[in-house]
């Protein structure tokens, strides 16, 4: 946290998510602290820790983050983990509507999440959730639950998004699983850069 101040500018914003709680469940807890300890980290005038299950439920939900709201001892306890808001902005604590607008506008190379294996059927395309390892699964149990196990995707409609040419009818849809994380924004390289890695690994693999 002394690094981060040193580095930002005057009235900068600090987000951290994903911090784990000491007294949480998590397959890999690292280095966790408890919600005082994590707030006597920030050395911002104004700084707010929220639960991660309230955060993710307010933007799948309700589009929003709500950094009004105080959470209990109690719900701050039960969390698995937490993101932190920290500044000297005061201003900035308040109910921050329509956050998710202009992250799912983004369509610069929009792909299926490699969390789906993908296989065709007639004009038809399967798309099956396939965690890589239950550890990993174990790791994003909210996430598990939210998006759905398998779906079904027209060929044309799926041709169109790896293309990137999204017609004006199509847009809705597009945007509706991008908010579900079925379709994610990706780097132009993201595929390419993912078979190499796989690659690679099935190298070391087969040469012990």
């Amino acid at each position: 946290m002394q690094e981060i101040i040193r580095v930002s500018a005057p009235n900068s914003v600090v987000l951290l998510s994903h911090m784990h709680n000491l007294n949480g469940k998590d397959p890999v807890p690292g280095q966790p602290l408890t919600a005082d300890g994590w707030l006597g980290l920030s050395r911002f005038s104004h700084a707010k820790l929220l639960p991660e299950p309230r955060v993710f439920n307010d933007f799948l939900e309700e589009d929003k983050l709500g950094l009004l709201y105080e959470p209990s001892q109690q719900e701050l306890g039960q969390a698995n983990a937490f993101s932190l808001v920290a500044t000297d902005r005061k201003k900035l604590f308040k109910v921050h509507h329509q956050i998710g607008e202009p992250f799912f506008a983004l369509r610069n190379h929009p792909t299926v999440n490699q969390l789906f294996r993908i296989s065709t059927q007639a004009d038809k395309v399967l798309l099956q959730k396939n965690w890589p390892s239950a550890y990993v699964q174990a790791e994003n149990a909210r996430i598990d639950k939210f998006i759905p196990d398998k779906l079904f995707l027209g060929r044309g409609f799926l041709n169109e998004v790896s293309e990137n040419k999204i017609s004006e009818f199509n847009s809705r849809e597009v945007a509706d699983l991008m908010k579900k994380f079925i379709l994610i924004n990706t780097p132009q390289n993201y595929y390419l850069l993912n078979i190499f890695i796989t690659e690679k690994k099935q190298s070391v693999i087969r040469t012990g």
